[in-house]
């Protein structure tokens, strides 16, 4: 009989970690909770060396031991060894972060244990997929042998990984010692399991692994007895030893730091997908819910839905800025378009209160600015909610001002101040703390989490600027911003509230009140129904309308006519709609050259409008279009000269055979509304309120069958035209209110761009036989009436 493994090294790992051992629980002061858990660590490794051990005994002379013990021994040492690994990993990660407890996954890891162990102790004895003793008492590996002795090899480059994340950070000899006993781990592995699989060497490197790191990683004293050898040099030692505890304590501070940001943005996405969720649910449940008390009750949740997404938002962008992820966009944009909106805001969280908010603009300010935008608008929001917030009454005012800097830039100088409850001078300068609130106890009834000032702060600062603040107790406060911005256009920006006022005549024409009759735009989508409800929107203006159904169109007519706006589909086949403004620029001698492109999509997500800005568009306009949302975008982008102002005419006498035909067009419309598959109220609403154009629209896309296209491009497994397709029948289906199969054909359009092709394959019948149901229904309905 013939001893199947050596086992010497094995033995000698024994004594080595019986030995670190015994000098741990002796000579050592385990009082550091690292130092636990490495202790924890050596005598779960001494436990897996002596198993090794004896199983490589008992399965030498397997005839002679019976197979339930073998199983079991065999099993202990599987456990035991994915315990030790498991054990290193949170040692490691302790050893790095000190928070290992806490961490995500590491409780991932513990149920990967749990099943392991269920595996190896319930389904390796009932199966042997893992290993088993044949009928000649011999060990053989089962199927799932390498894919479980996988687990410990894994949880141990968990731990490699763990040491090494922070490793410029760490002094130059817990380095070395760190890439020793990688080295002496993965040699020893690689020689047991490739070259010399009955020599049990793999234990033995390891044990040396855990005495170099007890003398280097785990022994306080390594220091002193450096100090010991080089007394000498006791002075400079002390120095350096005071330095290094200094680094240590910054280290402790930023990894405190990259904890709470880390913590801060994934806890931000983490939330905001539920939030987005039940808010997409409740806009749902708004356009569908016919009750009056369901209603308010809807409109409630939508209302506190949005206020927590905006303070998500608020903890994303300080963990952003924190993290360096936050950028700043800079772009061309029009100071009284950032000025009025801000004003808007203030004015509607005014909310009853005897508040009232006063701009005072420098008139000699240059109109048009370059600068990100979205910031500056965020930075005098902040500062004017906040305002708005602590004042019961009086006044809030904005002053904004402005000196010259270095070549073409100024330096913006905007002020807030109120009449407000004041702050004390001691929790001033608290202000700009995340998270942090003065008076607590006094502002109990106001709402804030203490971040809007924290962010503006971080804001100013990424624009090299500054901010202060300046208050009263009992009287009020004012905050001061200063940074620059670069000027695109000199003219003066002039008197506010008269640009106001002409602002609110221009945006406040006829009920149906946009008129413009020499005005001439471009409409470009490949969805003849949607090109009919923008003609349908804006029927009453009385401009000159082109339409055209594909990028190709689109350039000729560009190349023969001149617009005053051109309004682009994105989602089209052949020629996107970024394309084709590509396409649009490169054209020679282009009398549009100059001409505002704004984009047509389904994709209304947030900071869609810095994207579509970075590729070119001057603006975006969500689809389905609502009347007010398009009036308001011509209004911003017509040329003033355009714009007539025109009386509301009155209705016209109603004649009898008209009357009739409300009759007739009562009965369809009633006839519609019975339907199951639509919402009609939504429909009308994206068709101006308007029950006889909804009609139309209706009609128009009963007419417009895609069932044929469909089929093609799904048996030819065109999946980008697919995409393309179903995006427009989202799109459409929106429009007449058929809310179901939209948010169908959005699954699929997903799954496309996913190349989720599964998921395709599983719904495209499903969503097919909606939409042939519902065309022949409505087809049905129209040539009956």
């Amino acid at each position: 009989m013939v001893m199947k493994y050596n086992i010497y090294f094995e033995v000698a790992s024994v004594l080595v970690l019986f030995i670190l051992l015994l000098f741990l629980r002796l000579q050592y002061n385990m009082q550091s909770k690292v130092n636990k858990e490495f202790l924890k660590l050596t005598v779960l490794a001494l436990i897996a060396n002596i198993l090794d051990v004896v199983t490589a005994v008992t399965i030498s002379y397997a005839e002679y031991v019976p197979v339930w013990l073998n199983v079991l021994l065999n099993t202990l040492f599987f456990l035991t060894m994915a315990l030790a690994c498991y054990q290193l990993m949170f040692y490691s990660e302790y050893y790095v972060y000190h928070n290992a407890k806490k961490s995500w996954f590491l409780r991932a890891n513990q149920i990967m244990l749990i099943i392991y162990a269920v595996v190896l102790s319930v389904v390796n004895p009932l199966t042997g997929c893992i290993f088993y003793f044949n009928e000649e008492a011999e060990y053989v590996h089962g199927v799932l042998y390498y894919a479980i002795d996988i687990i410990p090899y894994y949880l141990v480059v968990c731990s490699v990984i763990f040491l090494t994340r922070d490793f410029r950070n760490f002094q130059p000899w817990k380095r070395a010692s760190i890439i020793i006993y990688v080295l002496l781990g993965t040699s020893g592995s690689v020689v047991q399991l490739f070259f010399a699989p009955d020599i049990l060497l793999s234990m033995f490197t390891m044990a040396l692994g855990f005495l170099m790191m007890m003398f280097t990683l785990e022994t306080p004293d390594y220091q002193n007895l450096i100090r010991t050898i080089e007394e000498l040099q006791r002075t400079k030692e002390i120095a350096e030893q005071a330095k290094e505890e200094a680094d240590r304590a910054r280290e402790i501070a930023q990894e405190a730091n990259r904890a709470k940001t880390d913590f801060l943005a994934n806890m931000s996405h983490e939330i905001r997908t539920p939030i987005n969720g039940i808010l997409g649910m409740d806009a749902i449940l708004l356009k569908e819910c016919k009750d009056k008390e369901m209603r308010e009750y809807a409109v409630n949740i939508q209302t506190a839905g949005q206020s927590l997404l905006s303070i998500i938002n608020d903890i994303l962008d300080i963990s952003k800025v924190e993290s360096g992820k936050l950028q700043l966009y800079p772009a061309r944009y029009e100071l009284f378009s950032v000025l009025n909106d801000c004003y808007h805001m203030a004015v509607a969280r005014i909310n009853g209160k005897p508040v009232s908010i006063v701009m005072k603009i420098d008139p000699m300010l240059p109109s048009v600015l370059k600068g990100d935008e979205v910031r500056v608008r965020q930075i005098i929001n902040n500062l004017l909610s906040n305002a708005v917030k602590y004042t019961k009454k009086g006044t809030v005012t904005l002053e904004l001002g402005y000196r010259k800097a270095e070549g073409n830039k100024i330096e913006l100088i905007i002020s807030v101040t109120d009449t407000g409850i004041g702050i004390k001078k001691e929790d001033q300068k608290k202000l700009f703390e995340a998270f942090s609130r003065v008076e607590e106890k006094r502002n109990r009834n106001i709402e804030g989490t203490g971040l809007g000032l924290n962010l503006t702060k971080k804001l100013v600062e990424m624009m090299d600027g500054e901010i202060s603040v300046e208050s009263t107790y009992g009287k009020g406060s004012c905050f001061a911003v200063r940074f620059e911005q670069s000027v695109i256009v000199e003219d003066p920006i002039g008197d506010f509230s008269e640009r106001y006022r002409q602002f609110l005549i221009t945006t406040g024409v006829n009920e149906g009140t946009l008129y413009a009759p020499d005005a001439r735009i471009l409409v470009v989508d490949d969805v003849e129904m949607n090109l009919k409800v923008v003609k349908g929107l804006l029927k009453e203006t009385g401009m000159q309308i082109d339409t055209a159904i594909s990028g190709r169109e689109c350039l000729e007519c560009i190349k023969e006519n001149q617009y005053d706006i051109i309004f682009l589909d994105h989602m089209m086949p052949e020629m996107d709609g970024v394309e084709t403004l590509q396409r649009i620029k490169e054209l020679p001698d282009n009398p549009n050259a100059d001409k505002p492109v704004v984009m047509l999509t389904a994709n209304a997500i947030i900071g869609a409008r810095e994207e579509y800005l970075k590729e070119g568009f001057t603006d975006y306009l969500s689809k389905p279009i609502r009347e007010k949302e398009l009036d308001r975008t011509i209004k911003k982008y017509l040329p003033p000269e355009r714009l007539t102002v025109r009386e509301k005419e009155e209705p016209e006498e109603v004649s009898e055979s008209m009357t009739e035909k409300k009759e007739e067009s009562k009965t369809l419309m009633q006839r519609l509304e019975e339907l199951p598959e639509l919402d009609t109220g939504t429909g009308i609403h994206y068709c101006a309120d308007n029950k006889e154009f909804y009609q139309e629209i209706v009609q128009e896309y009963a007419n417009t069958d895609k069932t044929r296209d469909m089929k093609e491009l799904y048996q030819s497994k065109d999946w980008d035209e697919y995409r393309i397709m179903v995006h427009a029948l989202k799109s459409s289906s929106l429009t007449i209110g058929a809310v179901g199969l939209s948010e169908a054909a959005k699954a699929l359009e997903m799954a496309a761009k996913e190349k989720d092709l599964e998921y395709i394959e599983q719904h495209h019948e499903e969503v097919l036989g909606r939409y042939t149901a519902l065309l022949e229904v409505l087809q049905d309905i129209y040539q009956k009436a």
